[in-house]
């Protein structure tokens, strides 16, 4: 069965990475690291990602994506949600639902370390 998560959406004023409280780093991807973050009374994913390195490697489109794939989803419950994106001189922020338990490719990798062959996915 499938845990519902049922959060309210926060409300945003224009935000700053400073008026977040960065906890811990929760990870990092290929385009950049992911923070739990405390704002008011809500935890949330933070994804920091460098402008720069975007445009070294033409990743812009590809975040884009992301984020417009994230903040189109109203049904699938597999998809954090994504609250909110703000930007500073240097990074992009995507400030989304904070889910517990660790990153999914680590689990892949603890359920079959080799990955799942073509047929199973």
């Amino acid at each position: 069965m499938i845990e519902q998560r049922q959060q309210p959406a926060p409300v945003f004023k224009e935000l700053a990475i400073t008026d977040f409280k960065i906890k811990k780093k929760l990870g990092q991807g290929a385009y950049g690291k992911v923070y739990l973050a405390k704002y008011k009374d809500g935890q949330y994913a933070i994804k920091k990602l460098s402008k720069d390195f975007l445009l070294r490697t033409n990743k812009v489109n590809s975040v884009f994506r992301e984020r417009d794939i994230l903040m189109s989803n109203k049904t699938c419950p597999f998809l954090p949600k994504i609250y909110h994106a703000f930007t500073d001189d240097e990074y992009l922020y995507l400030v989304m639902e904070y889910i517990p338990g660790g990153m999914l490719q680590e689990k892949i990798a603890l359920f079959s370390p080799g990955g799942f062959q073509k047929e199973v996915v």
